[in-house]
């Protein structure tokens, strides 16, 4: 009997403590459905490493997001690591055929590149500046809508 006692003592011991736990618990874990918020908004602007660190965490990344053709997704990719996140379309481009070779895929041409990569601009991932040349699109400012400075 004195087991019994001794046992349900420290059970009600035990609860005691667990509840502000539980509380915390639920308050941290409130949190962090609002940081889901917060991470379908960042990941549209997330390259590969910084979408993994979140898929880490727990975070779902919508196929929306990680469903663009690949041209695209290496075009945002390079955008977002070059200086001042933004290129010239024909810099673009040129790291786009640089960055196939080093991968040792065939890059497309210029035209099904610039054709691929509408989802950006259309989806405002991206924004473009008309260049100097209004019958041209090399020269065209390439540039990344918002910034990735930090961590997230």
């Amino acid at each position: 009997i004195e087991n019994i006692k001794t046992d349900v003592a420290m059970l009600k011991e035990v609860e005691t403590k667990l509840e502000p736990l539980q509380k915390e618990k639920s308050e941290i874990s409130a949190r962090i459905k609002e940081h889901q918020k917060d991470a379908s908004v960042l990941v549209k602007y997330a390259d590969e490493n910084h979408q993994a660190e979140l898929e880490e965490l727990g975070f779902n990344i919508p196929p929306s997001i990680t469903g663009l053709n690949e041209v695209a997704a290496l075009a945002l990719e390079i955008v977002s690591i070059s200086k001042d996140k933004k290129l010239t379309n024909d810099a673009l481009y040129n790291q786009y055929v640089a960055t196939c070779k080093q991968k040792e895929q065939e890059p497309v041409g210029y035209a099904e590149f610039n054709i691929k990569c509408r989802s950006l601009f259309n989806t405002q991932r991206l924004i473009r500046t008309k260049g100097k040349d209004p019958k041209s699109s090399r020269d065209d400012i390439i540039s990344l809508n918002g910034s990735l400075s930090g961590k997230y």
